[in-house]
């Protein structure tokens, strides 16, 4: 995400990171985790974050052959005291994968 000189810029943002995983065959949200930070628009100019997702099993997704999944991400800006969508936001492309048996019984 790349921030506008125009953005107005309120003493602190809050930046929102959303992960989702998808269903291929019915485009349905399978999982979803949102985090908020606090970032300083005037002191650090990179931030990351990541997002710990257990296993496949964890997250409620089945494994079967033919059952695609797609994970993609989206980044917001927030005023910190109202918390109000400002510009910019960007939302990644959609990386698909297959679940594999790891194991079994």
């Amino acid at each position: 995400m790349v921030v506008s000189p125009d953005t107005p810029e309120p003493h602190q943002w809050i930046l929102r990171s959303s992960f989702q995983i998808v269903a291929f065959r019915d485009n349905y949200v399978k999982f979803q985790r949102s985090t908020d930070m606090e970032i300083n628009p005037n002191s650090v100019q990179e931030y990351y974050t990541w997002v710990d997702l257990g296993s496949a099993h964890d997250i409620g997704l089945n494994w079967t052959e033919s059952q695609l999944f797609g994970f993609r991400c989206a980044a917001e800006l927030y005023t910190h005291a109202d918390k109000k969508a400002i510009e910019p936001f960007d939302v990644s492309g959609i990386k698909w994968f297959r679940l594999e048996a790891v194991f079994g019984l």
